[in-house]
């Protein structure tokens, strides 16, 4: 049982799952733990409960981080405060683009190739060697590119949020009272693309969606990327990150602003009903964050 620097001794339970029908079902990213501060054992006790979100791009990441167990220490640090924290993980995209897949792929099926092509140079021309070999490669890029999108089993938008909203489900519908937690006084936290997904549930929340079935107490995003629109405009982003939307019919619709009114956006709802019923909100970034 760890120990916070506070000296108190916060209970841990690791590996709970979260989908609706158990565990038998769900992945093994549909799990999460809890992280119980000794005041849930005073009786009728009724905390609340904060639940972090993780980053890692979509792609990467879970609720036990490798590295100086960041997040982890997340959940320490909100149970050392009288929180009881919950940790979801969620299923992730495959952890590189496919174009880039298929290149790399193709390369080294091409380089095997190079043997072949160059013994039988005497009847061919270097330049036809190397145009037929250039043709190889680009041919096989393609279609490992293509054959990694259809049997890749990583997820694709919305599937990291849907994972995100049955977490948040459980912890309301009274996951968390076992623990000392209230499922009426929920607060979602979270970094990255934790943030980006915990700011697409509040705007869910708001709407009572059938996942999140009462309105949360509150949002706090840390270095999210809301803008889709900004998003895309980058080349860099667009091409690496790109492949974890495009089975979206609209990519602006995969971010918070482009559920938001835009006064110089007919297209747009207006504020009273989108807006209306959004829990606080407290966004937190650094200088230089991308894509915000």
């Amino acid at each position: 049982m760890p120990t916070t620097a506070a000296g108190k001794k916060i209970e841990v339970v690791h590996d709970v799952c979260y989908h609706p029908l158990g565990p038998a079902v769900a992945s093994s990213a549909q799990f999460l733990d809890v992280y119980v501060p000794p005041e849930a054992k005073e009786e009728n006790a009724s905390l609340p409960v904060v639940v972090f979100l993780h980053g890692g791009g979509w792609r990467r990441g879970s609720r036990r981080s490798n590295i100086f167990h960041f997040f982890q220490n997340v959940g320490l640090v909100l149970a050392d405060q009288g929180f009881v924290a919950v940790l979801p993980s969620y299923r992730k995209s495959l952890p590189y683009a496919p174009w880039l897949l298929g290149m790399l792929g193709a390369t080294a099926l091409t380089l095997t190739a190079l043997p072949l092509l160059f013994r039988r140079q005497s009847t061919r021309s270097t330049s036809s060697s190397v145009g037929a070999l250039a043709g190889v490669w680009g041919g096989l890029a393609l279609i490992l590119r293509q054959l990694i999108r259809w049997v890749s089993p990583g997820v694709r938008h919305p599937a990291h949020l849907e994972d995100c909203a049955r977490a948040v489900g459980w912890v309301q519908q009274g996951g968390t009272r076992a623990f000392g937690g209230d499922p009426g006084k929920v607060v979602l936290l979270g970094n990255s693309a934790g943030a980006h997904l915990a700011s697409l549930l509040a705007l869910d929340a708001s709407k009572a969606s059938t996942e999140i079935p009462s309105p949360l107490r509150g949002l706090i995003a840390i270095s999210g990327i809301y803008c889709g629109q900004r998003f895309y405009q980058s080349w860099l982003m667009r091409h690496m990150f790109g492949y974890v939307f495009d089975d979206h019919p609209s990519w602006d619709d995969c971010f918070p602003l482009g559920r938001c009114p835009d006064p110089s956006d007919p297209s747009r709802p207006d504020s009273s009903s989108q807006l209306e019923g959004l829990c606080p909100v407290l966004l937190i970034n650094a200088a230089f964050d991308v894509g915000l």
